[in-house]
């Protein structure tokens, strides 16, 4: 899991302390943008799934789309074509 912001981070490694779900005590989590990693790190993986911010598109924001720096499905494209992952979400 990649996850700039901090407090999301302590969420993610207490709930995956817990080992509420099988395998999730071995989550990896890394706090960081998501723009400076190196895919090669993780070799194969099955499956991918991410949830690039939606306010660049949002009807409640600013609408700026692709203009926006917030703007991560470039870098979701990015992370599939470089894992090359069985499926992605």
């Amino acid at each position: 899991m990649i996850e700039w912001e901090k407090n999301s981070c302590q969420t993610l490694r207490e709930n995956s302390s817990k080992a509420s779900l099988p395998e999730i005590d071995k989550w990896e989590v890394i706090q960081g943008d998501v723009r400076d990693v190196n895919y090669e790190k993780f070799g194969k993986i099955d499956v991918l799934a991410g949830g690039p911010p939606c306010q660049p598109f949002s009807l409640g924001g600013k609408h700026r789309g692709m203009e926006d720096p917030r703007d991560m499905i470039p870098e979701f494209v990015r992370a599939v074509r470089e894992t090359l992952p069985k499926v992605f979400i």
